[in-house]
């Protein structure tokens, strides 16, 4: 189980060092207008919504499977990102419309395998350890992705995003669950 925390901590700070400046991205690199990012955001929260009523019979099966795949598909998601800006419209407002709610879908995938993996395999009061490994990961990467674009450029963001994914995975990978 240390693995899949060490893993936790991986996917959160990606998740969180990838998204929290993509509306500026959107807006700044891709010239989207506010009103387009709102639908792309809006979209992929309805996608967010019901993929956890689909994904909750496939992570039945297995936690570990779930989480590998969500950290897998992010890998190649969030480089996806860097071409949005080379497209034009309305390309990159596809490809947005896109790539974001796949990453809704994954990340629904990988909540949903968390809690599985976690409930299942982690000792008598240790639930708390977990939580806090990832809540760890998500504010270092919210700090980070908030400054990072700025000092690198977005494109270096995402491509140090996608191989703290892939970082993730070999750590869940190597936990065995």
């Amino acid at each position: 189980m240390w693995f899949f925390g060490v893993g936790m901590i991986l996917f959160a700070f990606a998740a969180s060092n990838a998204f929290t400046s993509l509306p500026i991205f959107l807006t700044q690199k891709a010239g989207f207008s506010a009103p387009l990012v709102f639908g792309v955001f809006f979209v992929k929260s309805l996608v967010e919504t019901f993929s956890y009523l689909i994904n909750s019979r496939i992570v039945s099966r297995s936690g570990g499977m779930a989480v590998r795949g969500a950290a897998s598909i992010r890998i190649f998601l969030i480089l996806s990102l860097s071409l949005i800006p080379v497209l034009a419209m309305p390309a990159s407002a596809l490809l947005a419309l896109i790539v974001l709610p796949i990453v809704a879908f994954s990340w629904s995938l990988y909540s949903l395998g968390t809690e599985v993996i976690t409930v299942q395999y982690s000792g008598s009061g240790s639930l708390g350890v977990y939580a806090a490994m990832a809540s760890l990961g998500s504010s270092l990467g919210g700090f980070l992705g908030g400054a990072l674009p700025f000092v690198i450029g977005f494109e270096l963001l995402f491509i140090i995003s996608s191989l703290v994914f892939a970082a993730s995975l070999m750590a869940f990978i190597g936990s065995r669950t």
